[in-house]
């Protein structure tokens, strides 16, 4: 990991993972759209799309790729940005973007990507995240304490919320809780 605080860009290495990438960031005063669970490996989750908390203020992961070097089928070493062979970054950025099964782009088939040049952005705090279990009895409290929250919030604050019901009786249920930018 490499960072260029002036350029608010981070340069990643096709094997790190998120940890290598938020730990290098936040050292620097930094942050980026991360995904949700560190331990994932970077080249996966931008060339397959990448959400992450900060994707309601900055988008996804993908949409803060600015370049890429990679290995492509003829064995050549290329690099691809909006104004550097601009069709190879944008098939590698168009990879999960589907529409009842219609598949556009096509994501890491175009080569090995040994290099990513992502947009980072200054960080004021921290970011919490993890998982709540309530009883549906509580969503009533839920919503006020949101209520309240966002009358209170910064204009460039974001918060990402699901609700989901819980599986039937003696089925497997696991939550995971994921690092937050300290």
């Amino acid at each position: 990991m490499t960072i260029d605080a002036d350029k608010h860009l981070a340069f990643a290495q096709g094997g790190a993972l998120w940890s290598d990438f938020n730990q290098a960031t936040v050292e620097h005063g930094f942050a980026g759209v991360s995904g949700t669970a560190d331990h994932t490996g970077i080249g996966g989750l931008i060339t397959g799309g990448g959400y992450g908390f900060l994707t309601g203020q900055y988008g996804l992961t993908i949409d803060n790729l600015v370049e890429v070097t990679m290995v492509v089928a003829d064995g050549r070493i290329v690099k691809a940005s909006e104004t550097e062979n601009s069709d190879l970054v944008w098939g590698v950025r168009g990879a999960t973007i589907s529409f009842r099964k219609l598949i556009l782009g096509c994501g890491s088939s175009f080569g090995v990507v040994y290099e990513f040049v992502v947009r980072i952005y200054p960080h004021r705090g921290t970011c919490f995240g993890g998982f709540m279990v309530l009883t549906p009895d509580k969503i009533p409290d839920v919503v006020a304490a949101f209520n309240n929250f966002w009358d209170k919030v910064q204009p460039d604050s974001s918060c990402h919320v699901v609700v989901s019901a819980m599986p039937p009786e003696n089925q497997v249920r696991q939550f995971i809780a994921f690092s937050d930018y300290t």
